[in-house]
C-alpha cells in the first residue's frame, strides 16, 4: 500500500511539472530583414479571437510577465506599449505609453493574438491521467516594420493544459516566456551577430 502511495504521488508531481508546457516557437513567415538594429518595441494591444474563451485577468497577466521579461533583456532603449493594456506599477514606471511616444524610424511593433483555446477537460486529466482531455492555448507573434508598416516575421507557440487542476493560468508562464524568447532570439541575438 505504501508503494502505491509513492507511485501516485510521483505522478502527481510529474502532472503538476509537466502542466502548462509551452511547445517551440514555430515560424510561420521567416523574417523579411535583419530585426537587430531595432532600438525601440512597441508592443500593441493583444488581440482575443477567442473572446469569452479565456478572461481577461489570464490575458492580463501573460502580458504583464511577458513585458516584464522583455525589460529584463535591456535590449530596448524604449519599450512602448497600448495605452489600453493594464500593467503593474512596477512595470509600468518602466516603460513608455503609446499616446506619450515620439515617433522613431528604429521602432518594431510586436502583435500578439490569441487564436486558439481549448480548456479541455480537468476532470479526465484528474481521473485517466495528465494527456486525457488537455487542452491549449495558442498566439500567434508577429513583428511590424513601423517605418514601413510591413509585417516582417511572424510565429505561433502553443502552451498545453495538461495537469489535473490546471486551467489557463497555468499557461501564463509558458506563453510569456516563449514570447520573450521569441523578441531575445530574433532582436537581440539578431544584434549579436
Amino acid at each position: 500500500m505504501k508503494t502505491l502511495f509513492q507511485i501516485m504521488i510521483v505522478f502527481a508531481v510529474a502532472a503538476f511539472a509537466l502542466s502548462g508546457c509551452a511547445a517551440p516557437l514555430q515560424i510561420m513567415t521567416p523574417a523579411q530583414e535583419p530585426l537587430g538594429h531595432f532600438r525601440q518595441l512597441e508592443i500593441a494591444a493583444p488581440k482575443n479571437d477567442v473572446i469569452g474563451k479565456i478572461n481577461s485577468e489570464v490575458v492580463h497577466n501573460i502580458m504583464n510577465s511577458a513585458i516584464e521579461r522583455i525589460l529584463d533583456l535591456k535590449h530596448f532603449s524604449h519599450i512602448i506599449v497600448a495605452d489600453s493594456i493594464n500593467l503593474k506599477p512596477e512595470i509600468e514606471s518602466r516603460i513608455i505609453r503609446l499616446s506619450a511616444a515620439q515617433d522613431s524610424l528604429s521602432t518594431a511593433i510586436l502583435k500578439i493574438t490569441i487564436v486558439e483555446y481549448d480548456e479541455g477537460n480537468g476532470f479526465l486529466r484528474f481521473l485517466f491521467g495528465m494527456f486525457a482531455g488537455s487542452g491549449k492555448v495558442t498566439l500567434e507573434l508577429s513583428v511590424i516594420n513601423r517605418q514601413s508598416n510591413r509585417e516582417i516575421l511572424k510565429a505561433k507557440s502553443t502552451a498545453d493544459i495538461t495537469g489535473a487542476f490546471s486551467s489557463a493560468n497555468n499557461v501564463v508562464d509558458p506563453l510569456s516566456r516563449a514570447i520573450n524568447n521569441f523578441v531575445e532570439d530574433h532582436f537581440v541575438k539578431e544584434n549579436e551577430k
